[in-house]
């Protein structure tokens, strides 16, 4: 979970997508494949691979009370900070740059004005998302909105990707997803901020 990379493998005639990639570290890794087959919806197809050479530290997975990243002259901060799995949720991220305002120079990457990607710490639960196009005005504004659903309760690692002024910002955090029948006044203060 401390490594993450994004690529859009490219369609070749046959109909097959290759990707020539070369992995930074060896270990366990797991693939996911996001795709959308003409008139059959959204889909995810998994694999996990393990690649020779020395592998990555571990990370562990500390959920954020308020979840909030600074890095590289940026400030995303998500609402709601409580989230709870198997529910279709709208997550906001405000985006800031280091003086307080909106981001200028946006620009969309792989198709998108931001990617939201979230792992579960099983690394096998996948979700990826991109902010609503009816929200143009808001990702303007600085707040990206997306529509996503936990697959289940759990400790996600998070990553928002956006580019600006032709260079591609990786914004990790995490967060917990919760199950509808934990008692939220219990969790509270338990996640660090």
């Amino acid at each position: 979970m401390g490594v993450f990379i994004h690529e859009h493998p490219a369609l070749q005639a046959d109909g097959t997508f290759t990707q020539t990639f070369t992995f930074p570290t060896g270990g366990r890794w797991s693939l996911f494949a996001d795709m959308a087959p003409q008139g059959s919806g959204s889909q995810v197809a998994f694999c996990s691979l393990v690649v020779s050479g020395a592998p990555a530290r571990t990370e562990v997975l500390v959920p954020m009370a308020r979840p909030t990243v600074m890095q590289q002259g940026l400030i995303l901060a998500m609402q709601p900070s409580y989230v709870v799995a198997r529910r279709t949720l709208w997550l906001n991220f405000k985006l800031q740059d280091a003086t307080g305002h909106p981001p200028a120079n946006l620009e969309p990457w792989l198709g998108a004005p931001a990617h939201l990607i979230l792992v579960e710490q099983d690394a096998a639960t996948f979700v990826h998302s991109h902010p609503e196009k009816r929200e143009q005005q808001a990702v303007k504004e600085g707040t990206l909105i997306f529509q996503v659903r936990f697959p289940k309760p759990g400790i996600y690692k998070g990553w928002v990707q956006l580019q600006r002024s032709s260079k591609v910002y990786t914004l990790p955090f995490v967060i917990r997803a919760f199950d509808a029948s934990d008692d939220y006044s219990k969790r509270v203060g338990q996640e660090q901020p």
